[in-house]
């Protein structure tokens, strides 16, 4: 849990922090988590399946093909980009 005091401290952390899961769950707007210019927050919408799709299949394996072969990846996240 991060508290009043974690959050200021997170403002000096150089390398930043992601967090998909809050308490509170949603995390509200004025929650001051919000304001951390060093943070990436999301929703948390992930799940698991016993068995994964064979969409989900098919999409991770077009994703590291490249990777493997040594070439870059086609979905890979811009930090800089946002």
């Amino acid at each position: 849990m991060m508290g009043a005091r974690q959050c200021h401290a997170g403002r000096n952390l150089r390398s930043g922090t992601a967090l998909d899961v809050t308490d509170p769950d949603p995390l509200p707007a004025a929650h001051p988590l919000w304001t951390l210019p060093n943070a990436i927050i999301t929703p948390r919408v992930a799940s698991q399946s016993a068995a994964p799709s064979e969409r989900d299949t098919l999409v991770a394996v077009q994703s590291l093909r490249p990777h493997v072969a040594g070439d870059p990846m086609p979905s890979v996240v811009g930090v800089k980009r946002g």
